[in-house]
């Protein structure tokens, strides 16, 4: 099994090198329910620099990992799994995926991703009462061209700091604290945020805000 997974893997890397980025494979991008043998979960994969990024977040463990060594050519796909030496590998069918996956070189589990519909992207310019792990605040964000910017001022510290890599897909929020290096992720619903955020690189914190 790992000599015919190794085949596989160079066959699709040398129709990457040809067609890097195919257009039967062009309407990957975006978010998909996903079950990596029965196990659900979310996937995102954007384009990045002539080729894919993707990452991918089981309910089972609750945290982001990248889909490593991602290679696209033509209705095909593979990414590793390094947490539990997985590799993967797919036929693009429209909004649908299927394939096979091994671990630690054997084995063959069936996986699967469904792409989800677009959502609108939620408003959540203005300003937000906030509670990060129990450290009440304020927040301010402003709509611009493309997206958004914020800002947020917890009162333990009495300072401003910048809301980084700020983005909001449909419902969905994430952003980044540089000197804590804390990363957030949430769900916009109406006047209300609700999710988590890790501390350099673990752990997983609630946070929460409420539009004033």
């Amino acid at each position: 099994m790992k000599k015919r997974t190794m085949w596989l893997c160079m066959i699709l890397l040398l129709l990457a090198a040809l067609t890097p980025l195919s257009a039967a494979a062009s309407g990957i991008e975006g978010s998909w329910n996903v079950s990596f043998n029965g196990y659900p979960g979310v996937m995102e994969i954007k384009a990045s620099g002539g080729a894919y990024a993707g990452r991918f977040n089981l309910q089972a463990h609750g945290v982001w990992e990248t889909m490593l060594d991602m290679t696209v050519a033509g209705n095909y796909i593979y990414f590793r799994r390094a947490s539990a030496d997985q590799r993967y590998i797919g036929v693009i069918a429209g909004d649908g995926m299927s394939g096979a996956f091994t671990q630690g070189g054997s084995g063959n589990y069936p996986w699967k991703a469904e792409k989800k519909a677009a959502e609108p992207a939620a408003n959540i310019a203005g300003s937000w009462d906030v509670s990060f792990n129990s450290y009440l605040g304020v927040m301010e964000i402003t709509a611009v061209s493309g997206g958004y910017t914020g800002r947020f001022n917890l009162q333990a510290h009495g300072v401003w700091e910048t809301m980084l890599d700020l983005r909001v897909t449909g419902g969905q929020i994430y952003f980044r604290r540089a000197n804590a290096d804390q990363r957030y992720t949430g769900i916009v619903s109406g006047n209300n945020m609700t999710g988590t955020f890790s501390q350099g690189g673990s752990g997983s914190y609630p946070w929460k805000a409420d539009r004033k």
